[in-house]
């Protein structure tokens, strides 16, 4: 679609551009736009788990749409004797789905919600035999006391500097992991009585960076609260003064717990 020149600040729009932006393509466009903006990270997994779908709907010579009660079933439990997470089962079932819509078919929201029945079921079945959970489960809060053993795991190096402000403004935003990997300089606006980070991925947009991160200190003060012992902005900008953006671009981060 060939938009018409925008009108200049304060100007309305014309009858023409009104018209453009009526015309049944703009939805298709916005549409394609949207597909563009996707996380490439995301839409990767999203088509590794219909590849599964599809590799296990070839082998037993069946199509793979529509997906039936029976089908979704038997995938579930193939996927969960293979020893997946149910994260992972859940998140097929999920792509399985939009695969579906994607290609225009209509799938039995009965056939996935007896899936995740017979995932669910499966998940009980181990808990009561006293099985350890499946997958990573989930991360352990960061404590004052852990912040400040990342903290001084940084080397006192142009990238010990970078890792430290990473650590401070993620945890201040908050980031998710492949938000903060992402993060570049060029990112971070500098409003002087504070930071505004507008990370590449996620769906939140940009978030202004807190003076002093606040975390809470189960180890030694079950229950209360106080601030981390670093400023996120003055970290960040010790970083970029110490680093071009082209270096925070190529380097990686090797911080853990």
């Amino acid at each position: 679609m060939t938009w018409p020149p925008a009108p200049g600040p304060g100007a309305t729009s014309t009858p023409e551009q009104l018209a453009r932006l009526a015309e049944p393509d703009a939805d298709a466009s916005a549409g394609v736009h949207l597909q563009r903006q996707r996380n490439a990270n995301t839409a990767r997994a999203y088509e590794r788990d219909w590849t599964t779908w599809a590799e296990s709907c070839a082998a037993v010579g069946i199509p793979e749409v529509p997906a039936t009660r029976g089908r979704v079933t038997a995938f579930v439990r193939w996927r969960w004797l293979a020893g997946h997470a149910p994260g992972t089962i859940e998140r097929n079932l999920s792509v399985i789905s939009d695969g579906h819509t994607q290609r225009g078919v209509q799938i039995d929201r009965a056939a996935t919600r007896h899936g995740r029945a017979v995932l669910d079921a499966e998940v009980r079945t181990e808990a009561e035999q006293g099985l350890p959970p499946r997958g990573r489960g989930k991360a352990p809060a960061v404590t004052v006391d852990r912040l400040e053993r990342m903290l001084l795991a940084c080397p006192d190096t142009m990238d010990g500097d970078r890792d430290q402000a990473l650590l401070l403004v993620g945890l201040g935003i908050p980031a998710r992991r492949d938000e903060l990997s992402a993060l570049r300089t060029r990112n971070i606006e500098d409003l002087d009585a504070h930071l505004r980070a507008t990370p590449l991925f996620g769906k939140r947009g940009g978030r202004t960076v807190p003076r002093t991160v606040t975390v809470t200190d189960r180890e030694t003060h079950p229950g209360h609260r106080r601030p981390g012992r670093m400023d996120p902005t003055t970290a960040a900008r010790s970083s970029a003064a110490s680093a071009s953006d082209e270096l925070i671009e190529n380097a990686t981060i090797g911080i853990g717990l």
